[in-house]
């Protein structure tokens, strides 16, 4: 496949900020472009990994939105090269695919959040300027999970009002994975995979460390679907 690198410059934007996407369906990548000239000062195109990675370095881009099937590497493994140096540039993932296993290894990863092809303009768009606004706070701010409720992931705490509440690991992790997609229900066993890693802990395990997190705070943000898992409410 023939390399596509190419920079759009924008004299008019709603944000200071940059993007760098990463596709090789050309016609999709053209077709959403369109609609990030409204919210980025620069976006950068590249439809394979290895212009995308030179992109990502030369410019340092504030965002990245990157396609998990590319021709020449795999977006993940492109994502993992990124990520060794790298722990705070946000990435977002445009994934066809829905195995667990794909999106489980692309949140321990780090990422913002995954989407599933097709993906609607209005949410990819919504998604982006929750990205933005994080770049424009330089990510120290806390997070609003729910009315009340605020989370800050590098510090490890939860903010009820104004009461700081320490999180442990694990907690913290818990939330980064619900938070990853707000919209879907994850199963005890995608909560083993992301926030143990390693080892194999017991339902039983799991279910005391969502109860544990749940007991820190008097807001019900974690609702549970019985049978199937758990998701952010909100």
């Amino acid at each position: 496949m023939v390399e596509k690198v190419h920079v759009l410059l924008l004299d008019v934007a709603m944000y200071d900020v940059s993007l760098l996407y990463i596709e090789d369906d050309t016609k999709a990548q053209e077709h959403y472009a369109k609609g990030f000239s409204t919210l980025f000062h620069k976006v950068y195109l590249a439809s394979d990994s290895r212009s995308g990675f030179s992109l990502y370095q030369k410019e340092k881009p504030d965002i990245l939105l990157v396609d998990i099937e590319l021709p020449d590497e795999s977006g993940l493994s492109l994502i993992k090269r990124i990520r060794q140096k790298d722990q705070e540039t946000i990435i977002v993932i445009l994934s066809a695919f829905s195995q667990q296993e794909k999106l489980l290894e692309a949140i321990g990863l780090g990422l913002y959040r995954y989407l599933i092809k097709p993906v609607r303009n209005t949410e990819l768009l919504s998604v982006l300027k929750e990205s933005i606004e994080i770049v424009q706070s330089h990510k120290s701010n806390p997070i609003l999970l729910c009315q009340g409720l605020s989370w800050q992931s590098d510090a490890c705490l939860l903010y009820e009002n104004e009461n700081e509440i320490p999180l442990s690991k694990r907690e913290n992790a818990l939330i980064s994975l619900l938070y990853s997609n707000r919209n879907k229900i994850f199963s005890l066993e995608d909560i083993a995979y992301f926030v143990w890693k390693e080892g194999e802990p017991s339902q039983q395990a799991i279910k005391n460390l969502i109860n544990r997190l749940r007991k820190k705070v008097s807001v019900d943000f974690i609702r549970n679907h019985y049978a199937v898992g758990y998701q952010l409410c909100g």
